[in-house]
């Protein structure tokens, strides 16, 4: 049996809590704390599982496997380094049972894919990236670390998302091509609902269909 900690105690993690403890697919996983870093002394639970501090967890866990459960980048970089400062190992990639992976599928540790999601041939998923509930990949997506896909996202062949990047839910991302992949920046922004039909660059924030970004949404009055 492995005990696992979730670092969060938002709804992203309450999410992964919940497949990991629930998912007969992984008996061998048993979600022991929910970390909170502003928690104190009778912080409460989620589905009996303890929300406690950082020094508790360093107390009591140590030896327990960790999954980043922000949605933030920025968060999971800071935390992630956190964790691997204080000498603690993270949790193997997690699918839940219902995703769909084709063949040559690659994912970093601290990864998870969430229920109803469709992974094409050829994908290749960093560490420690959310590919949050029914989402699709793909064939020869390549996600970079820290990535955070929400729910219900489409993503079609030949793209690549760096490190970092955020893809708001529902939004969608066309294809490119093996020798011009659609790139999505390193801590690109998707906004909701976009539909991206070609690259964005590093940094940006882009939504709308086509997305543009929001400096020339403003520039031309919403339209």
């Amino acid at each position: 049996m492995i005990e696992v900690v979730i670092y969060g105690a938002s709804g992203q993690a309450r999410s992964i809590c919940e497949n990991i403890i629930g998912q007969s697919k992984y008996p061998h996983l048993r979600a022991v704390a929910l970390i909170d870093d502003e928690a104190g002394e009778g912080a409460g639970d989620f589905a009996g599982i303890p929300i406690i501090g950082p020094q508790r967890w360093l107390t009591n866990h140590r030896e327990a496997r960790v999954i980043l459960g922000i949605g933030s980048t920025a968060g999971k970089r800071r935390l992630a380094a956190r964790v691997a400062e204080a000498g603690i190992a993270f949790l193997e990639p997690v699918m839940d049972e219902t995703v769909a992976v084709r063949s040559g599928v690659a994912m970093g540790v601290g990864s998870y894919i969430g229920y109803g999601t469709y992974v094409g041939p050829g994908c290749t998923i960093g560490k420690h990236v959310a590919v949050m509930t029914n989402s699709s990949l793909g064939h020869d997506v390549v996600i970079g670390d820290f990535c955070t896909i929400c729910p219900t996202t489409t993503i079609s062949g030949h793209v690549t998302i760096e490190e970092g990047a955020f893809l708001g839910a529902g939004s969608v991302i066309v294809n490119g091509t093996a020798s011009r992949p659609l790139v999505i920046g390193r801590d690109a922004t998707i906004a909701a609902g976009s539909v991206v039909t070609k690259s964005v660059p590093p940094g940006l924030t882009v939504m709308g269909n086509p997305a543009r970004p929001l400096r020339s949404l403003a520039r031309r009055g919403g339209a």
